[in-house]
């Protein structure tokens, strides 16, 4: 009876949270495994990698079992989709090759993997739409995000201090995270005032007041603090230079209006002490 490795991928932080894709993909395979009479050994999982990757950690220890294994033994690697193994042409037939020079040979339910002409020219097209449809999510995503951030919204990963919250007519915003908040806006306030004349002397502040994140050198604590002093966000302004490269421009961001962490709540955007950083 031949033995089966599952592999599993799913490339969202979501997904991965909530659980769906991975048990659902397994579940599928141990069915299809079922019914072929094989023996399924391990199970390697991939959660929130994209496909457009190779280079994953699920997949090099499933590659280093093969590897290992007794070579007189019949091994299958079962994957629930095509798109599960690779959202990238090349990056497809890279790892196919890679399953079988080690003795593998890798089995989906819905598509038979086969060295005829016509089954290898099937498989590119396949292969080549799920990179298709990666690249057209990825732009869709992109152009999303520019469309937010040139309405003034901040569409990337909470800066510290902030976090989201859904407010009506806006959609997710920007709101002070506490007591974060606080400890930041006083260090914004105090550089900006002089109270503390160097960086060295905010991140002593910030150290004093527990709010160092979870860093193991030095330096790295250097860069947090130099991003919290000059990043536009903490001005009232949103900015993303990879977004903007055709029309580069600094965008208040009037619904925001990030002077939670300001000096003054009232004074303009701009005015804040981030950018008298």
């Amino acid at each position: 009876m031949p033995k089966a490795l599952i592999y599993c991928r799913v490339s969202s932080e979501r997904q991965v949270k909530e659980g769906h894709g991975l048990d659902g993909q397994e579940h599928n395979c141990r069915r299809y495994a079922e019914l072929k009479g094989y023996d399924v050994v391990d199970v390697f999982r991939d959660e929130g990698v994209s496909g457009g990757i190779i280079d994953r950690e699920g997949m090099e220890q499933m590659l280093d079992f093969l590897d290992g294994r007794d070579r007189s033994e019949e091994y299958v690697v079962l994957i629930d989709d095509i798109k599960r193994l690779a959202r990238d042409l090349i990056g497809h037939f890279t790892l196919r090759k890679a399953i079988n020079t080690r003795g593998a040979r890798l089995e989906n339910p819905g598509h038979k993997f086969g060295d005829e002409p016509e089954e290898v020219f099937v498989e590119s097209i396949m292969a080549a739409t799920a990179e298709y449809e990666r690249n057209q999510n990825k732009r869709q995503v992109k152009n999303r995000m520019k469309a937010r951030l040139e309405a003034g919204y901040w569409p990337f990963y909470q800066p510290p201090g902030y976090a989201y919250a859904r407010v009506p007519g806006h959609g997710k915003l920007l709101v002070p995270k506490e007591p974060e908040a606080s400890i930041i806006r006083e260090a914004l306030v105090g550089f900006a005032n002089g109270r503390f004349a160097t960086q060295a002397a905010v991140r002593q502040f910030l150290d004093s007041r527990d709010l160092k994140p979870q860093l193991e050198q030095t330096s790295q604590f250097r860069e947090f603090v130099h991003r919290l002093l000059t990043r536009e966000v903490y001005a009232g302004f949103v900015s993303y230079p990879p977004l903007e490269r055709d029309h580069p421009q600094r965008t208040p961001r009037t619904p925001h209006r990030p002077g939670d962490l300001r000096a003054d709540p009232g004074a303009p955007p701009g005015a804040g002490p981030a950018a008298a950083a």
